[in-house]
C-alpha cells in the first residue's frame, strides 16, 4: 500500500465544498493518490481509494508507532454495535478496506466512528463523510484525466 504516514500529508489541502472539516489532498509524498482527511481530538480520519478503487477508511495519530501487521479490530458506527473487521496496522495508521456496499452506505451517513484497537477506544467525528467520499472520487477522476 503506497501511503505516506499522515504526519507528512500536509500539502495541497482543499476544502470539500460542504462546509465540513474534511480536506482533500492530492500528490502526497510517496503517493500520487487523493486523500480526504479530517482531524479529530482523539484520532484523525482519512479516506483513500486503493488500486481496485475500493474505499480505505484510515485512522491515524502522530503519537502512534505500530509495527506493520494484519490484525482484527472492532468498529462502531453511530452507536449501532461493534463489528469485528480485518485491518492493517502501518506505523501511525490503521487501514480498513471497505468492500461491502451496505457498509459503505452506512459510513456515508455516519456522524461518529469508534475504533476499538488493542490499546484503547478512539472516537472520531466523521460528519459529512458521504460528501468527503464524493469529493475523493472527483479528485481521483480529475487526477486520472490529467495523466
Amino acid at each position: 500500500m503506497a501511503c505516506a504516514s499522515y504526519a507528512h500529508a500536509t500539502e495541497s489541502h482543499e476544502s470539500i465544498p460542504t462546509d465540513s472539516d474534511w480536506k482533500v489532498t492530492q500528490d502526497l509524498p510517496g503517493s500520487n493518490a487523493c486523500v480526504a482527511r479530517r482531524e479529530g481530538s482523539e484520532v484523525n480520519s482519512m479516506l483513500m481509494l486503493n488500486e481496485q478503487r475500493e474505499l480505505l477508511l484510515i485512522a491515524g495519530r502522530q503519537d502512534w508507532e505500530r509495527p506493520t501487521e494484519n490484525k482484527e479490530i472492532a468498529l462502531l458506527i453511530d452507536e449501532s454495535k461493534f463489528e469485528r473487521l480485518p485491518a492493517i496496522f502501518y506505523n501511525n495508521l490503521v487501514f480498513l478496506r471497505v468492500t461491502d456496499e451496505s457498509f459503505v452506505r452506512r459510513l456515508r451517513l455516519a456522524t461518529t466512528i469508534v475504533w476499538l484497537l488493542p490499546d484503547g477506544k478512539y472516537k472520531a467525528n466523521v460528519e459529512r463523510l458521504g460528501a468527503a467520499v464524493d469529493s475523493l472520487n472527483a479528485c481521483e477522476r480529475k487526477r486520472h484525466e490529467q495523466k
